[in-house]
C-alpha cells in the first residue's frame, strides 16, 4: 500500500547520510527539471534550518550547448555548487558544451573531473545536517553511491545499517 511505497528512484531519493549530512539523488538533468528539483530541497533544507549543496552533472555535450543559457540561469542561483564533468554518452568531446565551459561561465561553482576530487569537495564543504543533492542522468548516481558505500559513518539507505 500507500504507507510502504518507497517513491520513484533517481527522483528526490534519499542515498543516505555521511557524516551527518543527508544525501539525495535526482534525474533532472534539463534546466527546468533542476528548477523544480531545487524549489523543492531549498524549502526542505529551509524548513530544517540547513544548508543545500548541489552536485550537477551535465549529460551530453550537445544538451549542454544547446541549453546554455537555461543551465547558466538556473545554475547560477546555487550558492553551494559543484559541476562535475560531462556525461558524454555517445558523443564526442565538445569544449562549448563541456561541463567545465559552463562551470567558467557560472563563475561561482567549483569544477570535479575525479571522484576523489568530489570526495575532496563534500568533505570540505558538507556539515552536519546539511542536505547534499546529486543531479544528472549520467553516471552521478552511481559515483555518489560509490562514495557513500566507502565512507567510515556511511548509513546504507537499502538496508538501514550503519557501517563503519
Amino acid at each position: 500500500g500507500l504507507i510502504s511505497f518507497r517513491g520513484v528512484k533517481r527522483r528526490f531519493e534519499r542515498l543516505g547520510m555521511r557524516g551527518g549530512a543527508v544525501w539525495y539523488a535526482d534525474y533532472a538533468h534539463h534546466p527546468r527539471e533542476i528548477a523544480s528539483t531545487l524549489f523543492t530541497a531549498r524549502a526542505m533544507a529551509k524548513s530544517q534550518g540547513k544548508r543545500l549543496l548541489t552536485i550537477f552533472q551535465p549529460h551530453t555535450y550537445s544538451r549542454t550547448k544547446n541549453l546554455f543559457s537555461e543551465f547558466v540561469s538556473v545554475l547560477s542561483s546555487i550558492k553551494d555548487l559543484l559541476i562535475f564533468k560531462t556525461y558524454a554518452a555517445r558523443e564526442t568531446y565538445s569544449e562549448e558544451g563541456s561541463a567545465k565551459t559552463l562551470c567558467d561561465a557560472i563563475g561561482n561553482a567549483a569544477y570535479a573531473e575525479t571522484d576523489e576530487a568530489l570526495k575532496d569537495w563534500i568533505d570540505a564543504h558538507a556539515e552536519d545536517g546539511d542536505f547534499v543533492l546529486f543531479l544528472g542522468a549520467g553516471d552521478i548516481y552511481d559515483r555518489a553511491e560509490r562514495i557513500l558505500s566507502d565512507r567510515p559513518e556511511t548509513q546504507n539507505r537499502k538496508n538501514g545499517n550503519t557501517k563503519t
